[in-house]
């Protein structure tokens, strides 16, 4: 179940500032009646939904205005504050930014159990730290580093000398290539290949 959230926990997260329209500063408006528990695109949003207004061109401008008046998200994260919208807006730098961390608190992403799966292959000369899960048939080669609380699904291929800092996630199915160093508190999806060789190409002299 979702994690429900009022406007000034939504405003600790995001270290935005709250502005109202004039509209509602009249009417009294209690921010304390808005209550959050998911995030949705403007034209789809529920009346608890947090939607945001980042319009990328005019045009698009224009579009996602309509979309906000009719909106029935109760409040929006926004780059800058918008007169002509009837509702309570929260203002911050990167608001694609801000709505992933506000997810981050209202959905967390459920992590397994510590554990080391029997099926998986690990090296002897691999290091291990604490609370670090490896899921089943991943694989971790020769000299690979791996730190406290990191996470590894099912089927990941680790090449040998990687290092992977501490707590990172890595989903099922991920390569990551010899010799990479993973940053800490990455994130890394389904079936993605770090490290790989790319698809540019180099004339011989020939």
């Amino acid at each position: 179940m979702n994690e429900l959230m009022n406007i000034q926990k939504i405003l600790e997260i995001t270290q935005g500032e709250l502005i109202l329209p004039e509209s509602l500063k009249q009417d009294r408006f209690d921010i304390n009646s808005i209550m959050i528990n998911g995030a949705s695109q403007l034209d789809i949003a529920s009346e608890s939904e947090i939607a945001i207004f980042a319009p990328s061109s005019p045009k698009m401008t224009a579009r996602l205005m309509a979309q906000a008046k009719a909106s029935k998200a109760p409040l929006l994260l926004v780059k800058t504050f918008q007169a002509d919208l009837n509702k309570p807006q929260i203002v911050v730098k990167n608001p694609i930014l801000a709505i992933l961390r506000v997810l981050e608190v209202i959905k967390p992403c459920s992590q397994p159990k510590s554990e080391i799966h029997p099926t998986a292959v690990i090296h002897e000369s691999a290091k291990v730290g604490d609370n670090v899960t490896i899921g089943a048939y991943s694989v971790i080669d020769k000299g690979v580093v791996i730190e406290n609380d990191v996470t590894i699904f099912s089927h990941v291929v680790i090449y040998p000398g990687v290092i992977v800092k501490k707590g990172t996630t890595i989903h099922a199915g991920a390569i990551i290539r010899e010799e990479v160093e993973i940053g800490e508190g990455s994130y890394i999806q389904n079936g993605a290949v770090i490290g790989s060789d790319g698809f540019g190409y180099v004339q011989d002299e020939k």
